[in-house]
């Protein structure tokens, strides 16, 4: 091979990767726009008010059975690592389901789902102690950190519901067409992302601050 053939090589070879990127780049954008209506497809029965009330009533509920800031802190806490490690697996899960990988049966899925959930459970007491240094410096060591704590509890009520609902979404509609070059991470990634967009829209503008008698 002589100099003149190699630079062409290097030079196909760089035009090949662009072209790739560029590929790839689009497809982003259409999967993109096709997360944003399967989003606004399972959130449309969640109205902003029926959303507000039922949180509102799960807070009061939460505030009545915990009559004391630390009762009322603990409570939250437990809750919202309980999320959080369910979310975790149920991203595994629509990993899975965008690989192509579905279910035997949307009894199948549901079981599956209520076996992570069971697990969680199970494992409360460990998941709290492994987390507690992280969130008393961010939350626990401060009064006033009951309105953060209380901010993600309220978020990870209803993102709760919404990934759940993407799972059964997933397994019941035909498989997207995803290539290779696209990590399916990127996917579950972008559908939190528009999950965290709705539900700013839900609730970022409405006021949860209400007078506590703590």
């Amino acid at each position: 091979m002589n100099l003149f053939s190699f630079g062409r090589n290097k030079k196909n070879g760089e035009t090949a990767t662009e072209d790739r990127k560029v590929q790839t780049n689009e497809e982003k954008k259409q999967l993109k726009r096709k997360v944003e209506m399967m989003v606004d497809g399972l959130t449309k029965s969640y109205s902003t008010d029926s959303i507000h009330q039922s949180i509102s009533q799960q807070v009061d509920k939460k505030r009545y059975i915990n009559p004391t800031l630390e009762q009322y802190k603990q409570s939250l806490l437990q809750n919202l690592i309980y999320f959080l490690e369910v979310e975790k697996e149920i991203k595994r899960t629509l990993s899975t389901l965008l690989h192509g990988e579905k279910f035997e049966s949307v009894q199948a899925l549901d079981q599956h789902l209520l076996k992570i959930q069971s697990r969680v459970r199970n494992d409360m007491e460990e998941l709290i102690t492994a987390n507690h240094d992280k969130y008393y410096h961010k939350y626990l060591a401060k009064d006033e950190g009951v309105n953060g704590l209380e901010r993600e509890f309220i978020d990870h009520t209803v993102l709760h519901s919404w990934y759940i609902d993407a799972c059964f979404y997933f397994q019941n509609n035909a498989q997207w067409d995803i290539s290779e070059e696209v990590p399916k991470r990127w996917v579950v990634s972008e559908i939190e992302r528009t999950f965290m967009w709705k539900l700013s829209q839900h609730l970022y503008l409405y006021n949860f601050d209400q007078e506590k008698d703590y």
